[in-house]
């Protein structure tokens, strides 16, 4: 029987690559949400078109989402420490363009492009990536770390922009933003080799979408789309963009649901932490089921409470914690099911269905008005009911047994992988 022996990269450099793709997305997530905190303050200070600015601002988080397939295919052909340096060269001059910018429409057109380059490094895609290579057994708590820094950048950031931001004017804010670009490239720079990912010098293990489109992985594609797109639609496209505006209607004042907002981001944080562990030691598809369960709860009761702080309090833990916890089930499924090398597109497309869910969810309800918060709510909680009865009623293994096999669901690349074992005994 023959035996492949491939040289093994220390735990070190693959710490150092978790620390240097960690940072790199934290960075990008806080570049990324600036425009929201800027356009403000031009307007007030130049009288700008509103509308002009925030359709940079529109415009960029629509390519941002686009933008997280293309994040993976730059992974499979340029590398893990040129895509990331890439990316964050272009943010480093879409900021320095930012300070020479006179009028709205060339801030609208930086912006665009500002948004789509920082969807190339989507945690949800990079995360995958980078923790699936080197960190299988603990892809989901991986995963999970990966999703609070992107939560956290913007997170903690943000207020210290704005204080800078009120003293300082906007350039300040420019200049400290390229600063801590300018780090994170220096991070990429040093602490990630040139050939980053295991198997990154063979044709193979670039990221292939045949096998995904095959009648069994379809299905279970198709499952996981339907999953993600209803995190996208309760998370951020019903709670995320509304829940202000809700506690607006109710008569509360605007810091209230302001601060509500903020505690339920900051529990999210520790929420992918913890949950991210608990996909590496339970079934993710049961984990999966509970937290769509408790959602479909928190959803439905909402708008029937009588928004007192208590209350309030209580549904931005509990609802930050389940808000953080299905990305990291959905991740560990996801490698169980497609392997190393699938999973990276895989979840390129499950972040472009969330975006996509949440941004049409996020317009509809705009649209309808106010009156329709409840039913809204309500309907968000039939479709996390929908989502656990799939996966309850789905048969026991029917998203495959783990497989950690860089090939898995590939057939090509299996052979090439046996051929590779026969010539190196």
């Amino acid at each position: 029987m023959s035996t492949t022996h491939r040289p093994r990269r220390g735990d070190g450099i693959a710490r150092s690559e978790l620390i240097a793709s960690t940072s790199a997305t934290l960075i990008s997530a806080t570049v990324s949400m600036l425009p929201l905190l800027l356009a403000d303050a031009l307007v007030r200070k130049y009288d700008w078109s509103e509308a002009t600015l925030f359709a940079g601002v529109s415009t960029g988080m629509t390519l941002s989402a686009i933008a997280a397939p293309l994040g993976i295919f730059l992974v499979g052909y340029l590398g893990l420490r040129r895509t990331i340096l890439a990316v964050l060269l272009v943010l480093l001059a879409t900021l320095g363009l930012s300070g020479v910018c006179t009028t709205p429409v060339q801030f609208a057109l930086i912006w665009a492009v500002s948004g789509a380059a920082s969807g190339c490094l989507n945690p949800l895609v990079i995360g995958s990536t980078v923790t699936a290579s080197r960190f299988p057994s603990h892809c989901g708590a991986a995963s999970g770390l990966f999703l609070s820094c992107a939560l956290a950048g913007p997170l903690f950031a943000l207020p210290l922009f704005s204080l800078l931001l009120e003293n300082w004017g906007h350039m300040t804010v420019l200049l400290s933003a390229s600063c801590l670009v300018i780090a994170a490239i220096l991070i990429a720079w040093g602490l990630i080799p040139a050939n980053s990912l295991p198997g990154e010098d063979r044709s193979h293990a670039r990221p292939r979408l045949a096998p995904l489109f095959e009648p069994a992985k379809l299905k279970d594609l198709s499952l996981l789309l339907f999953l993600t797109s209803v995190c996208g639609v309760t998370s951020t496209g019903l709670v995320g963009s509304h829940l202000i505006s809700i506690c607006r209607v109710a008569g509360l004042d605007l810091s209230v649901g302001a601060s509500v907002t903020a505690v339920m981001g900051l529990i999210a944080l520790f929420g992918g932490l913890i949950f991210g562990v608990a996909a590496d030691r339970f079934n993710g598809l049961r984990l999966l089921a509970a937290y769509y369960v408790f959602r479909a709860v928190l959803l439905f009761w909402l708008p029937r409470s009588s928004f007192s702080f208590e209350e309030l309090s209580h549904f931005a833990v509990l609802y930050g914690l389940d808000w953080a916890a299905t990305m990291p089930a959905l991740a560990r499924v996801a490698l169980d099911r497609f392997g190393v090398l699938q999973i990276g597109a895989v979840m390129s497309f499950l972040a472009v269905a969330h975006h996509g869910a949440a941004g049409a969810a996020s317009f509809l309800l705009a649209s309808a008005g106010s009156q329709h918060f409840s039913s809204a709510f309500t309907f968000g909680s039939v479709l996390c009911l929908l989502a656990a009865l799939l996966l309850v009623i789905r048969r026991t293994g029917a998203l495959g047994a783990p497989s950690l096999s860089p090939c898995a669901g590939d057939t090509t690349c299996a052979r090439q992988e046996a051929q590779s074992n026969n010539v190196n005994p």
